[in-house]
């Protein structure tokens, strides 16, 4: 948030106010650096403040921080002194009159996260032989390391962001420890008391409280109020609450706070298995969490992805989504399944249903030693970063689960419309293992490919010759697709009409009857030209799944005799996607971001309803004066939708008849 004060048309005071979502569902404001005045300016110092506090009410901030750059002290770094400037007590005073409090002059890390001392090193002749042994050392390591220093702006600040969350996952280190927790729920508890309707709440002493961290367990004490609730009309019942309990929702003793949530949904996903999941949070952060706790963590969390995803295909279904704005010429999707071994009730029912798929088919049923179930996994994207040697793909979107091909669709088409002008994608392509479900994903104009991977995969399985697998390759890659199916009469030929090499041929035959042209071919022989690539984006082949496949499941799934219920492997699924999705962070705060309504046309809706009560009591009155013999003719204007639907009993009738545009 961008803060300013003018005075006379000329800005006097400004400042960059950073707002921090902390754990709590509250927040705290800090100012780097700033604000930016005359610190001397009593007046205008008192003014921001005030000013800035108000806002700060109104967002639920805790407390505001800012360290404005005031030049204290200058000395040598072997001969520190504690002299100061004398104008230095000046700002002091007046910021202590804003109610401001000062905490010292730091000198710890520990202490504060931002640095207090700037080290000057003055460049001149011959510098490196000044430099210490350690120093030089460094220095050689990095020239031969090829270490190279990138300077920029804005465009790297992403990249700058995950590298620092990467790096305080992978040391675990936090910003914060215990002592500051603590201190933020205590004033925070001591403001409600000051602030509160003493009428109403009545101080009735302290109470301590506990809540996990990624610090470990936080203990707080917070105070407890009487107050008395109508029970009925007759008499009244007294009840006791922590209303910092209430306001911060937390509702139960140990409860965990969000992130620790985080670290353990990150954890869950990065482990083999839930048991080791809290073997290394115990090792990372020192507190005890369950196995069994870390399961349902996942569970909560996934559970809420899950009706998130069914609300958005509800709302599309009504059109109450608002559309995305973001235009892009191309749309690529992609799909492939994962089996996984089935525990529990969701065994059995495979099991039966497998049994009497099998009765349907007039096959014989025989038991099997494990019971499998395919785990789907859909993306799109928008094309593949350009000049990357990675070749890294560009707004990668996920929907995974177990779920029907019609399900999948209206997920994705959900989301693909929030985020996307869906009347501006001009050509959409789709790959996929060919699939019966993947090939129900596909639109009226998608194009339809088979993926490169599983093409070679079936002729290795079904060609044992490798010098036959080679042509067969090969007249695809030349994409002399008209000649495979000849190649393969011969070597049905070539075999003698032996029964089992021939089934295989058939079959890959089969399988090989289409998808094989590439999305170029198709549009080469529509005669219609590629869409320009937007800036920094690049087309190339898609092929991707079996990457995407091992990156956001396979790791997780496939580690070990693992087995499990439908309902946690979803769950568990979908927290795999969304931190994939997210550059390798878990956020609650974009798990748990809420589905943005269009109800434009509610209000629309409710505004012609009360036209229409209106224009109902007119001719109430009129047949009155009617039945008197003196009826005056009421005319309505021809260009009023109102006129055509006065007829109507309710808004969905009219919902029915029009659209309004």
């Amino acid at each position: 948030m961008y803060t300013g004060v003018y005075r006379d048309n000329e800005l006097v005071a400004t400042g960059l106010v950073l707002i921090k979502r902390l754990p709590l569902s509250f927040c705290m404001y800090y100012l780097p650096r700033g604000p930016i005045m005359d610190y001397k300016d009593k007046e205008l110092v008192q003014y921001y403040f005030d000013q800035l506090k108000k806002l700060a009410k109104k967002d639920h901030c805790i407390f505001i921080k800012f360290d404005p750059a005031i030049h204290v002290n200058d000395y040598d770094s072997k001969s520190y002194n504690i002299n100061r400037y004398k104008d230095t007590e000046i700002y002091l005073d007046i910021f202590k009159s804003c109610k401001a409090t000062h905490h010292g002059y730091t000198m710890s890390i520990a202490d504060t996260v931002q640095p207090r001392f700037q080290s000057n090193v003055y460049s001149y002749e011959n510098i490196e032989e000044t430099l210490p042994k350690h120093t030089k050392r460094l220095i050689k390591d990095a020239d031969r390391r090829n270490v190279q220093i990138i300077h920029g702006q804005g465009e790297l600040l992403d990249e700058f962001s995950r590298l620092v969350e990467l790096t305080e996952s992978r040391k675990g280190v936090a910003l914060r420890d215990k002592e500051y927790f603590k201190t933020l729920l205590e004033n925070y508890d001591n403001k409600i008391k000051e602030n509160r309707d003493k009428k109403i709440f009545r101080h009735k002493g302290y109470k301590v409280n506990s809540i996990k961290t990624v610090l470990g367990i936080v203990t707080y004490k917070r105070a407890i109020y009487e107050y008395t609730e109508n029970e009925n009309t007759k008499r009244e019942c007294k009840k006791y609450i922590f209303l910092l309990d209430e306001l911060v929702n937390i509702t139960a003793i140990g409860k965990i706070s969000a992130n620790l949530v985080e670290k353990i949904l990150s954890t869950a996903v990065e482990t083999n298995s839930y048991r080791d999941a809290s073997s290394q949070l115990m090792e990372n952060i020192n507190i005890a969490i369950s196995h069994e706790a870390v399961r349902n963590v996942v569970i909560q969390e996934g559970m809420k992805i899950i009706e998130k995803e069914q609300e958005e295909i509800k709302l599309d279904s009504k059109d109450k989504l608002i559309p995305g704005i973001k235009e892009i010429p191309v749309l690529f999707e992609e799909a492939d399944g994962l089996w996984i071994n089935l525990q529990g009730k969701d065994r059995e029912e495979q099991k039966a249903k497998n049994k009497k798929a099998c009765e349907k088919q007039g096959k014989e049923y025989k038991e099997q030693s494990s019971v499998k179930s395919e785990l789907k996994l859909h993306v799109s994207y928008e094309g593949w970063k350009k000049d990357d040697t990675r070749h890294t793909l560009v707004e990668k979107m996920y929907i995974v689960g177990f779920m029907s091909s019609k399900e999948m669709k209206q997920r994705r088409d959900a989301r693909i419309f929030q985020k996307y002008d869906v009347d501006k994608i001009q050509l959409r392509i789709l790959n996929g293992d060919g699939a019966r479900w993947i090939n129900k994903l596909a639109t009226k104009d998608t194009i339809r490919q088979k993926d490169n991977f599983h093409i070679h995969q079936e002729i290795i399985r079904d060609i044992p010759e490798e010098e036959n697998r080679r042509i067969i390759e090969k007249l695809i890659a030349e994409r002399r697709y008209e000649e495979v199916p000849i190649f393969l009469e011969y070597l049905k030929y070539e075999c003698g009409g032996e029964e089992k090499y021939v089934k295989k041929i058939e079959k890959l035959e089969s399988y090989l009857n289409e998808g094989l042209p590439r999305y170029q071919d198709i549009l080469e022989e529509k005669n219609i030209e590629m869409p320009e690539a937007p800036d920094g984006i690049e087309y190339r082949n898609p092929g991707i799944m079996e990457s995407q496949i091992f990156t956001v499941l396979s790791k997780r799934f496939k580690s070990g005799r693992l087995s499990f219920g439908k309902i946690g492997a979803t769950c568990l699924a979908k927290i795999c996607a969304s931190k994939v999705e997210n550059k390798g962070v878990i956020e609650l705060e974009k798990l748990e971001q809420p589905i943005e309504i269009d109800d434009s046309i509610e209000q629309y809706m409710l505004e012609i309803e009360k036209n229409l009560e209106g224009i109902t009591n007119v001719f109430r009155a009129n047949e009155k004066i009617a039945s008197n013999n003196i009826c005056k003719q009421v005319t309505l204007n021809p260009n009023n939708p109102i006129l055509q639907a006065i007829k109507m009993v309710s808004i969905s009738d009219l919902k029915y008849i029009y659209k309004f545009n």
